[in-house]
């Protein structure tokens, strides 16, 4: 839907130009009318493993969703023995919502200070041969205790869930979406061109795409959106002579 948006945009732009008009770049997706059309009811499931007792890596994750349900859950050894599971709903009138388990009992815990309760550990495994990505870290002082983990899904997104417990307002976590992709096509026999980029990190979303209109300009759209802002998008038209001459120079 954003892309058929911003594809949108794009066309009224240049009928604007050829009219002579002037206009700003910067144009807010709010001043245009919906465009209506049929769309397809998001709808996955997915599961997947690892079980290495070599370099001791146990984890399993699932996700299923439905229209505009999510449900899903991981499981991951943490490094003092025990056994994390986290399982979480995602809805548009509750919100998300996570809950964490452990089972087992730790082994070597790691504890810091003169305190008994207190303790700080931090741990990651990076292995490119296998793919797995992970971080996890957990801080307590007294009865306060924060603490996270970051892990790579199935689809190369990251997914950071950070969480605090406490006896007044008793156990929150915050799942921070995070991803970064870019992709291009570049066919000369076609004649197809194009471009597009997109990056997040919690509620701050920046992108955008590059095409070859046939017209024979460069079309540029970067985007981006706040937590408490509106979708912007900043239109470029740039010439494909202009382009290649600051190019040789």
């Amino acid at each position: 839907m954003k892309f058929i948006l911003a594809v949108a945009l794009c066309i009224a732009f240049a009928v604007v130009l050829e009219a002579g008009i002037p206009i700003s770049h910067t144009m807010r997706h709010d001043d245009f009318e919906p465009i209506k059309e049929d769309w397809h009811i998001p709808s996955y499931e997915y599961k997947y493993g690892v079980q290495d007792p070599k370099t001791g890596d146990h984890k399993e994750q699932w996700e299923h969703r439905h229209h505009d349900i999510l449900k899903g859950g991981y499981m991951l050894h943490d490094a003092d023995g025990t056994k994390r599971i986290v399982e979480y709903t995602s809805d548009p009138k509750r919100g998300f919502h996570a809950i964490v388990k452990t089972e087992g009992h730790a082994k070597h815990p790691l504890i810091y200070g003169i305190d008994p309760n207190d303790y700080e550990y931090k741990y990651g495994v990076e292995d490119p041969k296998t793919g797995d990505h992970k971080e996890q870290w957990e801080h307590r002082h007294h009865d306060i205790v924060k603490g996270g983990y970051m892990l790579h899904d199935a689809d190369g997104t990251k997914r950071i869930v950070e969480y605090t417990s406490d006896p007044k307002t008793g156990f929150h976590a915050i799942h921070i979406p995070s991803y970064e992709y870019k992709y291009g096509v570049e066919d000369p026999k076609t004649g197809d061109h194009k471009e597009q980029w997109e990056h997040r990190h919690h509620d701050i979303l920046k992108g955008g795409y590059m095409l070859h209109d046939a017209d024979g300009t460069k079309r540029i759209v970067e985007q981006r959106s706040y937590c408490l802002l509106s979708n912007l998008a900043q239109v470029i038209p740039i010439s494909l002579d202009e382009s290649n001459r600051s190019t040789k120079s």
